[in-house]
């Protein structure tokens, strides 16, 4: 896409995201056609906002999981960037007039400890297993910003970091090798009833498969991977929609719990 394009769209998606007003289709002639061009734009939107003063935490998978892709009618993972300022810590009570339409995904996450460049060889989860310094449990928190997600073309979602809207970060646990991550169980807790239960083998057959996904994806656009970046695997459950007054928590057995609330 040319720079005008991708600035103009970049532009477009954040006015929107800031103001929580939501969108159909971005300015016309600066939509994506392509995976790789919503990519673009999306590294085109985490510039305006570095260029705002926001740093960034990490990254998100989404739609890693059977659950979430026939939930969301997609058959590959995506992913976005999360920005720091949106991080909450173990519990967030989180103002629900600043989301469109707020939803939850309940997700194992990674802490890097080392760089994770780009290579000619694709990166496996056992290249990458020495990589994670820490695991710990979050919340994703994803925002419908488009009148109906359902709707929106997954390349427009691309585009917009895939709908993500912060999280909340249980505390990370360093000697996390001795968790069998494929077996690991998820219980997310809405309003103080259970609502589902995912397992680590749920996100792509691996956990850390979805870091994989990340690691080559990013690496395809010749960018890297930083020590002490997060990345949220993809949700071991499907979305829960929250509103203010609604309150979850989340348990992965031997990683711990989050909760939140919309205030």
């Amino acid at each position: 896409m040319q720079s005008d394009d991708l600035k103009k769209a970049a532009a477009f998606v954040g006015e929107h995201r800031l103001a929580q007003q939501s969108f159909q289709t971005l300015p016309e002639g600066t939509g994506p056609e392509s995976f790789d061009e919503a990519y673009e734009i999306q590294w085109a939107v985490h510039d305006w906002f570095t260029d705002k003063g926001e740093g960034y935490e990490g990254w998100k998978v989404g739609v890693t999981s059977t659950t979430m892709q026939a939930y969301m009618k997609m058959t590959t993972p995506s992913m976005g960037r999360v920005r720091q300022k949106l991080v909450a810590r173990n519990h967030g009570d989180l103002d629900r007039s600043q989301y469109c339409g707020p939803g939850i995904e309940l997700e194992i996450v990674v802490r890097l400890g080392k760089d994770i460049p780009p290579r000619d060889a694709p990166w496996t989860r056992q290249d990458l297993e020495s990589y994670v310094a820490a695991l710990m449990p979050g919340f994703e928190v994803v925002d419908d910003r488009y009148d109906g997600i359902l709707d929106m073309p997954a390349i427009t979602l691309v585009a917009d970091d895939f709908c993500n809207a912060g999280c909340v970060l249980g505390d990370e646990v360093t000697d996390w090798q001795k968790l069998d991550l494929e077996a690991i169980e998820g219980t997310m807790v809405v309003n103080g009833s259970e609502t589902s239960v995912g397992y680590g083998r749920d996100v792509l057959g691996h956990p850390l498969e979805a870091l994989a996904f990340v690691a080559n994806t990013l690496g395809g656009h010749g960018k890297t991977l930083k020590a002490g970046e997060i990345v949220m695997l993809g949700s071991l459950v499907k979305t829960a929609w929250l509103d203010k007054g609604e309150s979850a928590t989340g348990e992965i057995k031997g990683l711990g719990k989050v909760s939140l609330a919309f205030v």
